[in-house]
């Protein structure tokens, strides 16, 4: 493990310090973004081969460690108040890789901050909504429902919630669970926008889904909320939007965004579950995560993805108040 500054300017002793892994990632770096912008002294977990093109203008500190390398992370954590782990794989080749990385790799950070990080205060875990599953209607799940994942990545995430709650008598421990997270510098919701962009949107059968999002700054602003509450340790919170949106709808709302016309583009159901195979041979012959999975497709084909913020309204003040309009022009 190395240490590094990108602006070397020297720290205040009185700043609070936040260790934040995944820092050059998409959420991570709007976090740098805005705990720099607050006050806070940063220091950032990343790989050595990470780009840092989203964060290489904030002046933090650098520390590298690997979740799967234990030996790395305890120089990582120590002297920091705050731990915000946003590290973790979202496609994988198999359930065993995002065990290891999601459940493994989140149980390594928590010993290492157990055993080098004494006056922690609290440690965030960004979580997902897939670790809680899909709701039975637009009324949407809060924290109280049972989580039933539906899928890997999901059942991944959970097990990285259960490792976190065997600290929590240890230090501070609060769980984030985010649906879609949207905004500038994700990827991952760039093929809507190319889709949207040539005069089509995206109807996976004929029965309309729908599915909570959540503007990536205000996800930011829920988690430094969630630093600065005197929260009891196990809580979990969701962050989205309220109200229930069809994926239809929001592929419609970036489309008058763009100011372009749009036509349905029908696939249907049997198409998506015959290309399940077809995907796993391009994985097989490139050594690529699959994308598209009979596990991803049973994710893509629940019906509501629909989860409720009020009990983050109600014990740390936060509301997701970017419109989505607004959210879409920005990305």
């Amino acid at each position: 493990m190395s240490r590094e500054k990108l602006v070397n300017k020297g720290g205040n002793a009185n700043q609070k310090r936040v260790l934040i892994t995944g820092i050059t990632g998409f959420v991570g770096s709007h976090l740098a973004d805005l705990f720099v912008k607050s006050g806070y002294a940063v220091t950032g977990m990343l790989r050595k081969t990470s780009s840092r093109k989203f964060i290489e203008h904030l002046d933090m500190d650098l520390r590298f460690g690997e979740l799967d390398e234990p030996e790395t992370l305890g120089a990582v954590v120590e002297g920091h108040d705050y731990i915000v782990h946003t590290a973790g794989l979202i496609m994988a080749k198999s359930a065993d890789e995002f065990m290891r990385a999601n459940r493994d790799g989140t149980r390594h950070i928590l010993e290492a901050a157990k055993e080098r990080c004494p006056d922690l205060k609290r440690f965030i875990y960004i979580s997902s909504q897939a670790a809680a599953g899909p709701s039975d209607s637009t009324s949407g799940n809060d924290e109280t429902v049972p989580p039933h994942p539906v899928s890997d990545y999901g059942r991944s995430k959970l097990a990285g919630e259960n490792e976190c709650l065997k600290f929590k008598d240890d230090f501070a421990v609060t769980i984030v669970r985010p649906p879609a997270v949207y905004g500038p510098r994700d990827n991952g919701v760039l093929p809507f926008f190319k889709m949207v962009k040539t005069g089509w949107y995206w109807k996976l059968g004929r029965k309309e889904r729908y599915a909570s999002l959540v503007y990536v700054k205000d996800l930011a602003r829920l988690i430094l909320a969630t630093v600065e509450s005197d929260i009891p340790s196990g809580e979990a919170f969701f962050a989205a939007i309220q109200g229930p949106l069809s994926v239809w709808d929001i592929q419609k709302k970036i489309a008058s965004v763009m100011k372009v016309d749009v036509k349905p583009l029908l696939t249907p159901t049997w198409l998506v579950r015959a290309m399940v195979p077809f995907d796993a041979f391009i994985s097989a012959m490139t050594g690529r995560p699959r994308g598209l999975t009979t596990d991803k497709l049973r994710e893509l084909l629940q019906q509501y993805w629909i989860c409720d913020s009020s009990k983050a309204e109600r014990l740390l003040g936060w509301k997701a108040d970017t419109p989505p309009e607004q959210g879409i022009a920005e990305t």
